[in-house]
């Protein structure tokens, strides 16, 4: 697909409320509890340093990442037509 394409068709879902909404819903909690079953045992005994804290922190990012590309592709699909009966 042509970027103008692709900019034309998945920037407004990217401005919807909905769309953020929903990212936020879905992605931060899974990132969270992920980051908190992976890094969790290196918190709970003190043993922190920047690869555990670069790991916290990207759990959740990546999740949110996957949730949002979800909620903007699953926005920016085709409507189906109502079908008449």
């Amino acid at each position: 697909m042509k970027l103008h394409r692709w900019i034309a068709r998945y920037s407004p879902a990217a401005r919807d409320p909905r769309v953020w909404r929903r990212t936020l819903l879905l992605g931060l909690p899974v990132g969270l509890l992920q980051a908190a079953l992976n890094q969790g045992d290196h918190w709970w005994q003190h043993r922190i340093d920047g690869v555990v804290v670069a790991k916290t922190i990207l759990c959740p990012l990546l999740s949110c990442s996957i949730a949002f590309a979800s909620a903007i592709a699953t926005h920016a699909a085709p409507k189906p037509e109502p079908s008449s009966v």
